[in-house]
């Protein structure tokens, strides 16, 4: 029987639907199922954990401009950055979170992104967050 050690790791927690302030904890490169390069984000959005990924294609580029303009990594409209899993990771943004159905199961319920908010207010909370980090 294996052992193991019991490190009250908690348990799923799905969020309410709303906005919050989300920390990229995790950034990897790869490739989606069409052969386009991704970034898939595992934030910590108030303590749960929710998935999010960017995809490189002219479809989603309006989602990318709004992860790097929310998370401040945005250049001067017009202007190019490179955008990496290593420049992704320790970024702070505000998100609007949902609820879908999942793919395997439909019938167990998950968070979502449904959207990296660039208000004005949010832009200012996510920059007063980003400041109060010590790194």
């Amino acid at each position: 029987m294996p052992k193991v050690q019991f490190m009250d790791r908690g348990g799923f927690q799905l969020l309410e639907p709303g906005d919050y302030t989300a920390f990229v904890e995790e950034a990897k490169d790869g490739t989606s199922q069409n052969g386009n390069p991704k970034i898939d984000l595992k934030l910590n959005v108030n303590g749960a954990t929710v998935f999010d990924t960017l995809t490189f294609t002219e479809s989603a580029a309006w989602k990318i401009d709004s992860f790097l303009k929310s998370c401040g990594l945005a250049p001067e409209k017009g202007g190019f950055t490179d955008v990496t899993a290593r420049t992704c990771e320790r970024a702070v943004g505000r998100v609007r979170i949902g609820t879908r159905p999942g793919l395997k199961d439909p019938s167990k319920v998950y968070n979502c992104v449904e959207a990296w908010l660039c208000d004005r207010k949010s832009m200012d909370l996510a920059e007063a967050v980003r400041d109060d980090i010590p790194f």
